[in-house]
């Protein structure tokens, strides 16, 4: 199994709403649940990354870009395979990006939009994300949105747990563990 690298943040956390300027947007992937996804480039040493333009709705709601800077803290410092990690929180001209890590795959929702999954890849997928949320819950996290749209098959046919800061950040008080 390859290794997840170090994000591009500071100290292995995110490095805060200061470096838009750090990462270049390329083509749009895809809509995901917290804002429009891009295929992107962490300026500074190439790494593709994924690059999600923050809803506006959501950025503008009162409090939401300081949770989404501190989950985006605490869910950079968990690492597991079966999470996407998130590297970053970017602002440029006031529209905010939450920098992940890349993953080639397609979303779960995509993939059921053609069909559905054989039965052991059905089961592997539900315990790849259990496993995922295990790791987060071990720190006290929580992902906020497990749905279709928020896992990704990725090319060794593993599911991934995406979005995980935009999520929680966007969860009703008292919501997760």
């Amino acid at each position: 199994m390859a290794s997840i690298p170090d994000p591009p943040g500071h100290g292995g956390g995110i490095a805060g709403p200061e470096g838009g300027d750090d990462y270049e947007a390329g083509p749009r992937i895809r809509e995901g649940w917290g804002g429009t996804i891009h295929e992107g480039r962490y300026r500074r040493t190439g790494l593709r990354v994924t690059v999600q333009d923050v809803r506006p709705d959501l950025a503008g709601t009162s409090g939401f870009i300081d949770r989404l800077d501190r989950f985006g803290r605490e869910a950079a410092g968990v690492r597991d395979p079966h999470l996407l990690a998130v590297y970053d929180l970017a602002e440029a001209g006031g529209a905010y990006r939450l920098i992940a890590e890349w993953c080639d795959g397609a979303p779960l929702a995509a993939t059921l939009r053609r069909g559905s999954l054989p039965p052991s890849q059905a089961v592997a997928a539900v315990g790849d994300v259990m496993t995922g949320l295990a790791a987060l819950h071990a720190r006290g996290l929580f992902h906020g949105q497990v749905g279709p749209e928020t896992v990704v098959i990725d090319s060794d046919g593993r599911a991934r747990l995406a979005e995980l800061a935009i999520c929680a950040a966007a969860a009703p008080p008292g919501f997760g563990p």
